[in-house]
């Protein structure tokens, strides 16, 4: 057979470089584990009226999947656990049964935000996600007035205790009435890991519960967990 065309040797190494090229900028455009982890913030349109969204990425259990959660305070929902994330190429899908919905989004130009839609209630809302740092986080939090404030009319005190493997030490607060007498209450958290306060988008879920027990004469442990 007559062939038709073929590349010289100097095009074979014009091509090969193109290849390689186009190859190393789809591995820098996918969102590895190490960008989508911690708090990410954007803002969603529901009915015209605009709604924060906070997605909490973890550290993912393997290239492709992992877990998260998502909140939409100004909503009161917090802490809405992700069924199914998953990234491929420069894609993510996020599927949240309870809500019930779904986000599908793709990495920016800039590698810097993820930019999709929320899919939920037969809506399509477009939803720009960016990290968060810590300090921003707050100010997208909703104030909550059962957070105690100083001074305490009770005792606060630290521990530290072994946690049960080899080498590991667990750290903890005792918050107790001032006589240090009375039932003792243990807060023990699920799956992951969690700090004392079971702290979830700004909101504590143990240190609220325990400042009205130890209120009532209750002694109550919680620690870090790892």
């Amino acid at each position: 057979m007559k062939q038709l065309w073929a590349i010289q040797p100097r095009g074979r190494r014009w091509v090969g470089a193109l290849l390689g090229w186009l190859l190393a900028w789809n591995a820098q455009a996918q969102p590895a584990p190490a960008q989508l982890r911690g708090t990410w913030a954007g803002t969603v349109t529901f009915y015209g009226t605009p709604a924060p969204v906070l997605v909490d990425f973890d550290a993912l259990r393997r290239p492709g999947a992992g877990k998260a959660t998502v909140a939409l305070p100004s909503l009161g929902l917090h802490g809405i656990q992700v069924d199914r994330f998953a990234t491929e190429g420069d894609s993510m899908t996020l599927v949240m049964s309870t809500l019930p919905g779904s986000y599908r989004a793709r990495l920016t130009a800039d590698t810097l935000g993820l930019a999709g839609y929320l899919l939920t209630a037969g809506q399509r809302l477009p939803l720009r996600l960016n990290p968060v740092a810590p300090a921003r986080l707050a100010q997208l939090l909703p104030a909550r007035a059962q957070m105690p404030k100083r001074p305490l009319p009770y005792r606060e005190l630290p521990l530290t205790f072994a946690g049960g493997a080899v080498g590991v030490q667990l750290v903890g607060t005792i918050s107790a009435p001032p006589s240090l007498r009375g039932p003792a209450v243990v807060f023990i958290s699920g799956s992951g890991p969690h700090n004392r306060d079971g702290e979830e988008f700004g909101h504590k879920s143990f240190l609220v519960p325990a400042d009205a027990l130890t209120r009532q004469g209750f002694i109550v442990l919680r620690y870090d967990e790892r």
